[in-house]
């Protein structure tokens, strides 16, 4: 009998021994993270998952005024945000770790630096009704290979996805705001480019005819890139534009652009040549600092019109290239218009790229409201505009200024 009794303890014993180990995760560590104090919770588990619950919004940090998990960054595999809550804080996840965010769609903003810095993250789903991303919210996420804007997005702060190096935006075609094309973001008339897809591999970009402004950190960190064309639509390069597009070797700034904003082309360590039309009225800050192989600048003035460009500190190697003056055509485009009734006509020989401003007033003459649309003309077109009694039109062309000077 014994023997028996023995015999049985040993059987479950090895059965034991072979059945699967189940484990539970145990909470690390737990607290209060909304904007009201204890509307939202978080709780780290030992398998890594952060789970943020609650309703309502997330409270905003900052540099050195971290969040509350901010010591177990590292040990942070996945983000988990429950519904109910309605926003995520700025600086809320920097440094994390985490290869998984899992998000509802409560969310509907995402804070300025809520994911910077999260190298591991390869890929996220944005919450559909979401309805702003802050600045620099997904900045030098390397891994991040694609997000998809959603139809209810409505703004996109400056150097959201700096330094992505990996990204391809697409927009969703029903977004009012923002257009996608080959993985370029713009803006929803594609007049701003807003982000270049950093993922391509091509040497060689030409920005559409039409974009009028280059927005800060667009190109920057592009590695791939050699030659960018810019077109005479453009009147703006934003800051950080181009930053550390350290094959960029050459470029010309076509004489449509006004300025050259902070430190555009900082860090294009290969580039040894740039041609400026005599446009120019200011280069910011570091616009060309540590372009430490620029020994030529194709300028297409006179060296008075030079001395008279507001140019930043920190821009030693562009002021202490040799500077060719009169080297490019001085003479700006032919481009004009004339309005008549609402009818508006470029007289001028190229196409061009002008804001139509339509201004409704009342009886006493006193303005109303102001409506306005980035157009393209091209050459000798006419375009007309059914103007009701009490509005009047206008044009502001960059070159030349407001057609017509006073309302008819």
């Amino acid at each position: 009998m014994k023997k028996r009794i023995f015999g049985l303890i040993l059987a479950f014993a090895m059965l034991a021994a072979l059945a699967p180990t189940i484990s539970f995760a145990s909470t690390v560590a737990s607290g209060e993270c909304g904007a009201d104090g204890d509307n939202l919770t978080w709780t780290l588990d030992s398998d890594g998952t952060l789970t943020i619950s609650g309703e309502g919004a997330m409270e905003d940090y900052f540099i050195f005024s971290y969040s509350p998990w901010y010591d177990y960054c590292g040990e942070i595999t996945r983000i988990s945000i429950e519904d109910g809550v309605t926003s995520i804080g700025n600086y809320a996840f920097l440094f994390c770790a985490a290869t998984e965010v899992a998000m509802t769609d409560s969310i509907v903003s995402i804070g300025n630096s809520s994911f910077r810095d999260c190298s591991s993250l390869p890929s996220i789903t944005i919450s559909s009704n979401l309805t702003s991303i802050g600045s620099e919210a997904f900045a030098d996420c390397y891994s991040l290979a694609e997000i998809i804007i959603p139809a209810s997005v409505v703004s996109i702060g400056d150097g959201a996805f700096y330094g992505c190096m990996s990204l391809e935006i697409t927009a969703d075609e029903n977004n009012e705001y923002y257009s996608s094309e080959d993985g370029v973001l713009f803006n929803k008339d594609k007049t701003e480019l807003v982000q270049y897809a950093k993922d391509k591999i091509s040497p060689e970009y030409e920005i559409p005819y039409g974009v009028t402004s280059i927005s800060a950190d667009a190109f920057a960190h592009c590695l791939y890139l050699t030659s960018v064309t810019i077109p005479d639509s453009v009147t703006s390069i934003g800051s950080l534009s181009f930053y550390y597009c350290s094959s960029l070797t050459d470029i010309e700034i076509p004489s449509s652009v006004r300025t050259i904003d902070t430190y555009a082309f900082r860090y294009c360590t290969d580039l040894t040549s740039i041609t400026i039309p005599v446009g120019i009225t200011t280069i910011g800050e570091s616009a060309f600092g540590r372009c430490t192989s620029l020994t030529d600048v194709y300028y297409g003035g006179s060296e008075e019109d030079w001395a008279g460009i507001s140019i930043g500190s920190d821009n030693d190697y562009l002021t202490g290239a040799t500077i060719h003056y009169s080297s490019v055509q001085t003479e700006q485009p032919d481009q004009s218009f004339t309005i008549t009734d609402g009818v508006v006509t470029n007289t001028g020989a190229d196409a061009q790229v002008a804001t139509v401003i339509i201004a409704s007033y009342d009886d006493n003459g006193l303005l109303l409201d102001v409506a306005s649309e980035s157009v393209t003309f091209d050459a000798n077109e006419t375009k007309n505009y059914d103007l009701a009694e009490n509005e009047r039109i206008f044009i502001w062309n960059s070159l030349k200024g407001m057609y017509p000077l006073t309302a008819e």
